[in-house]
């Protein structure tokens, strides 16, 4: 123990007894100490291994949000392709039906008109082909 001397001096002024009990409580408080800090240690490694883990599933489910986009990108672009197919046969198809009609006008007077009669016919006939294909088209690649 430490303590002031009258002349203002420090100096030690303990029996053994009383160190012994110091240094004895001064023992206890370290193995406490020490016991609470290998706790301590433990739980934060817990924590350290449950991040670890948390941080290896947020990758993973990144890499298959990654593959599925770029899977939907190709059938998003594969299903464009087929419409613009779809939307080029149909307008072919409605120019043919036009040249068929400008055709059956002028051949009207040579076949007494009854070419005219087949036009509707065969604007119909192609109007369903084209809408047909639109909607197999359309129907086969549902999500």
């Amino acid at each position: 123990m430490i303590v002031t001397l009258d002349n203002g001096q420090f100096g030690l002024e303990s029996s053994k007894e009383d160190l012994k009990e110091s240094l004895s409580s001064l023992l206890s408080d370290s193995k406490s100490y020490k016991s609470e800090a290998t706790l301590l240690k433990k739980q934060i490694e817990n924590i350290k291994n449950s991040l670890s883990g948390i941080a290896k599933k947020i990758s993973e489910y990144n890499e298959k949000i990654t593959e599925k986009r770029k899977v939907l990108s190709n059938h998003i672009d594969t299903v464009d392709k087929i419409t613009d197919d779809a939307k080029s046969y149909a307008t072919r198809g409605k120019i043919v039906a036009e040249i068929g009609v400008i055709t059956a006008a002028i051949a009207a007077p040579f076949t007494g008109g009854t070419f005219l009669v087949a036009i509707p016919v065969a604007e119909v006939v192609v109007g369903l082909s084209c809408l047909a294909f639109v909607a197999f088209v359309k129907g086969s690649f549902v999500f």
